[in-house]
């Protein structure tokens, strides 16, 4: 990574914490499948969190100074994620009168070592309020 971009570019590659930190409402997205291997959300929450590559492709951590916290990885995908759907009021958050999409996993991601968030599971999907399997959702 710092052959391409260089050590003194490296802040200002994906500045999450300076974004995150000035307020404004980021959103992440995977460009799956020509950016990333998986269009599951979780090696991009550890990127986040860790700066590191959650494939371990590239060694060391690219401006780690631009990491953010676990809580403020996940308002990215979900919260801001409403928010740039102009769904604030019905999705994003688990509320009354919300709906109640929402996955179960197979650890709290609060309670594991950042560097394994990309190792989280879905055991169970719940969309529009009904569980589903992933070939519903597909």
């Amino acid at each position: 990574m710092w052959r391409v971009i260089g050590r003194e570019r490296a802040n200002r590659f994906w500045p999450s914490k300076s974004l995150h930190d000035a307020g404004t409402a980021t959103v992440y997205r995977s460009d799956w499948p020509s950016v990333v291997p998986s269009s599951s959300p979780w090696p991009g929450t550890q990127a986040m969190v860790t700066r590191c590559d959650p494939y371990g492709h590239a060694r060391g951590a690219l401006a780690p100074e631009q990491s953010i916290g676990l809580a403020g990885a996940l308002d990215i995908f979900t919260c801001n994620g409403a928010a740039a759907l102009r769904m604030e009021h019905d999705a994003g958050g688990i509320e009354v009168g919300k709906l109640a999409d929402l996955m179960v996993l197979s650890q709290n991601l609060f309670e594991i070592p950042p560097g394994q968030i990309s190792d989280a599971q879905v055991l169970e999907t719940v969309f529009e309020g009904r569980m589903v399997s992933a070939k519903q959702l597909s």
